[in-house]
């Protein structure tokens, strides 16, 4: 925000001024009573969908929150991540709890809209990242958060700025959802192309013109076909300290995709630990095999710019083809079908991390075709893979524009581009002043002059706790709402609820919030001392 021109009407405010903020707790895990059975909905960060939340994983029960220092937040409040996933958000569709990686604040819907505010965070998600603090999981305190300044718009204009986020944001989300599935697609149309190529659709047409007939294909095991079949080297032969800045390749696990291999993925040794490893040595068109088996196979072939520079690691397992019986093009597109994968995935083991071994890749068997027959299905195989890399360029080339729209969207917003302004609109200041002026005249007005204007209850603004502390325990019965408080302790709606919330946090409070499963609300309770 510093250094930056607000457009005319607006100012800047702290997130403090923006609402009432708290943050969350987690009931004891090793009481089962704060769990079973749970009732109130308890959310964590992996519950927050930048969005309106509508589903939860966990609940406590009442005594779980009663013994902790979760709190009752209610519907439309603004939730927001604090450690870890920095800035990930959320907007509250049912009273619910959360832990204390989630701050949450209820806007003061005098001054701010709860769908601005949910903007405003989200284009403000990297200052907040960056002013994350720790080591492996960086987090912002609850008073960072609070301290962080947004701009503030004209209430009207901060309407219409969320009305047209929200239409916008929205066809885009459609947009990108749209483009997943073409990627979706291309994927299939690739695992249809082989299964084609491999059982002899692919080429049917055109081995009954030439004479082949899917009886000429043989089966064979790989290591009947392969000239050599090796792992690479193990512990102590080649460890992390290895690793040098530069000099010959590592080929390792992460260089492996279906049918591509990554090149930007760069691991190396010196020449001399190069040469004591020469048995490892790979060669352009090596099938390069991961012993990892998940949700696919990932298989591709050496490129040649590596080849007699690379070895390969562990667990990336090398198949040298014999080129008088197949084309190495052929075997890998045979490896990478998706039948392969579902034989394979039968005889993996490891529960972690799924795997098979050399021996179990040696005697995998495969059809495999003459090799002028081969030699037209690598073809053709090509053809249809470029058509299909070519469209997936121009598909990652609009994935991109469109990660692009959302953040240059909320930037134009909160500098006041995308809407027009209306010079009609009472401005963020004089709103921001007033409010602070109404706050600060009942701040000074007497007890005794608040009581002597019973008429006015309902709009004066509370500065007294002990006052309201009083109105609880005057109350006719324990168990209250929001509303009926108000009624017996008056003031305006924003000042009450927030000497609410500091009474909530005092270390012996005289009220606690519940959760009537009847109305499926928040309560408030009376606690006798």
């Amino acid at each position: 925000m510093e250094g930056r021109e607000l457009p005319e009407g607006w100012t800047c405010v702290q997130l403090n001024d923006a609402g009432n903020w708290g943050s969350g707790g987690t009931p004891s895990r090793k009481n089962s009573r704060y769990y079973e059975n749970g009732t109130i909905p308890w959310l964590v960060i992996g519950d927050l969908n930048d969005g309106e939340v509508k589903e939860f994983s966990t609940s406590i029960t009442e005594e779980g929150l009663a013994n902790s220092s979760a709190k009752l937040i209610p519907s439309d409040s603004l939730l927001v991540a604090m450690y870890g996933s920095i800035g990930k958000l959320g907007i509250t569709t049912f009273p619910c709890t959360t832990n204390q990686a989630i701050a949450f604040c209820i806007p003061n819907d005098e001054l701010i809209s709860l769908r601005y505010l949910f903007h405003a965070l989200a284009n403000a998600k990297p200052e907040l990242i960056a002013k994350g603090q720790g080591g492996a999981q960086q987090n912002i305190s609850q008073g960072i958060l609070k301290e962080h300044l947004i701009p503030l718009a004209p209430l009207n204009e901060q309407r219409r700025i969320a009305a047209k986020l929200d239409s916008t944001i929205t066809a885009v989300e459609a947009c990108r959802q749209r483009l997943d599935g073409v990627a979706a697609i291309l994927k299939r149309f690739r695992q249809a192309v082989l299964s084609a190529a491999t059982t002899g659709e692919l080429t049917r047409e055109w081995r009954q013109e030439s004479g082949y007939d899917y009886d000429d294909w043989s089966s064979a095991r790989v290591d009947e076909i392969a000239t050599d079949i090796f792992d690479g080297p193990f512990g102590s032969n080649l460890k992390s300290d290895d690793y040098t800045a530069d000099g010959y390749r590592v080929v390792r696990l992460e260089n492996l995709l279906p049918l591509r291999f990554l090149e930007e993925k760069r691991t190396y040794v010196s020449h001399d630990k190069f040469s004591s490893l020469s048995r490892h040595v790979l060669y352009e068109n090596d099938i390069l095999f991961s012993s990892f088996i998940d949700e696919e196979v990932r298989t591709c072939l050496l490129p040649e710019s590596l080849s007699g520079r690379s070895i390969n690691k562990a667990d990336c397992f090398c198949v040298r083809v014999d080129r008088r019986l197949c084309r190495p093009e052929f075997i890998v597109a045979a490896l990478s079908c998706r039948s392969t994968y579902e034989l394979l995935a039968s005889q993996i083991h490891g529960a972690t991390r799924p795997r098979i071994n050399l021996k179990q890749l040696k005697a995998f068997t495969l059809r495999v075709p003459p090799l002028e027959v081969q030699d037209n299905i690598v073809q053709r195989l090509q053809e249809l893979f470029a058509l299909a890399d070519h469209l997936e360029v121009k598909l990652n080339s609009s994935l991109k524009i469109i990660e692009r729209l959302s953040p240059a969207l909320l930037a134009k917003a909160f500098l006041g581009e995308l809407v027009p302004q209306d010079p009609n609109d009472e401005t963020a200041s004089e709103l921001l002043a007033k409010l602070k002026a109404q706050k600060s005249n009942t701040a000074h007005e007497s007890p005794r002059r608040r009581a002597e204007q019973p008429t006015r209850r309902q709009t004066m603004n509370i500065s007294d706790k002990d006052s309201v502390k009083a109105a609880i325990l005057s109350l006719k019965t324990d168990r209250f709402s929001f509303e009926e408080l108000r009624g017996q302790a008056g003031g305006d709606y924003e000042s009450l609820k927030g000497i609410l919330f500091e009474l909530l946090d005092e270390q012996s409070p005289v009220v606690r919030q519940v959760f009537d499963k009847e109305v499926k609300a928040i309560k408030l309770e009376r606690i006798r001392l």
